[in-house]
């Protein structure tokens, strides 16, 4: 076949590495969303964190303020 018809091999092998681009390309494609859903789920977490450190740090200095305001 690759005596006689030469052109029709090179397009078979052409056709194969454009799907195996493809392909490539969305596995890639995968991986990182997937790393990016879990770095966003990590920094949301950390986030949450945060702000749940942050309203009990707000809520003891107002406890402090009420007691200084009620002396």
């Amino acid at each position: 076949m690759l005596r006689r018809k030469p052109e029709e091999v090179l397009g078979m092998w052409s056709d194969a590495l454009r799907i195996l681009d493809e392909n490539s390309m969305k596995y890639y494609v995968e991986e990182l969303e997937e790393k990016l859903q879990q770095v966003t789920k990590e920094k949301d977490e950390k986030l949450r964190q945060i702000t749940k450190e942050k309203d009990a740090e707000i809520a003891a200095l107002k406890k402090q303020l009420e007691e200084l305001n009620g002396k």
